[in-house]
């Protein structure tokens, strides 16, 4: 199965959809799956077994945005899955391509935006991707609620589901005050169950998502 994950950015950028969207990319190219990551960067950091695209966030915003959707129309028929990585402008112009192939589409959900935001027009970008996609997978059952409520979307299929733990933890490194059951102040025994959480994660979420 070929995965695209559309993601409004990506590191080296820090933010929450940067680090999700390459713990999760990561993750989902550990396993059997061919990944495509699409994101607005100058330089993403590179990933193991990810191909990366990116529209040059330096770029004037309209030849950025353009610059984007022209990847979403090249990639988007190679592939099995659309990820949507919150409902922001890279999910709008990824969901028009989208639209054209007809392919299954997940939104990915932590956040929202429009709320934290306080713009008219990202309420509404929201509200039109939420309701343009197959699934969505909120962040906690607060947020199912409050969307679904807001956005009317009693059609749409819907389901909650915590990300593991995203802290970069080296081997070498030793993260403080750990209880034991998350390997005490072993890190690489740390690192071995924040890799096992991811793995069930991206089960799940493919199993949702399919």
């Amino acid at each position: 199965m070929k995965i695209l994950v559309s993601t409004p950015l990506f590191p080296p950028e820090v933010a929450y959809p940067a680090k999700f969207s390459k713990n999760f990319a990561k993750h989902l190219a550990d396993g059997v799956y061919d990944v495509v990551v699409a994101t607005f960067s100058d330089f993403p950091e590179k990933t193991e077994g990810v191909n990366i695209l990116y529209a040059k966030k330096s770029h004037n915003l309209f030849i950025r945005l353009l610059k984007f959707y022209w990847l979403m129309l090249k990639v988007i028929p190679k592939v099995d899955l659309v990820i949507l990585i919150q409902a922001g402008f890279s999910s709008f112009l990824t969901l028009l391509a989208v639209k054209i192939f007809r392919k299954r589409v997940v939104l990915k959900m932590k956040e929202d935006e429009a709320s934290i935001r306080k713009l008219w027009r990202v309420e509404k970008l929201q509200q039109f991707i939420s309701k343009n996609v197959d699934f969505i997978l909120f962040e906690n059952e607060v947020l199912k609620e409050k969307i679904i409520s807001e956005y009317n979307l009693s059609g749409i299929n819907v389901g909650v589901l915590e990300h593991p733990n995203m802290d970069d933890v080296m081997p070498y490194e030793t993260p403080p005050n750990l209880p034991l059951e998350r390997g005490g102040n072993n890190a690489q025994a740390h690192l071995d169950i924040q890799n096992q959480d991811w793995k069930n994660y991206t089960e799940k979420f493919l199993s949702y998502a399919k």
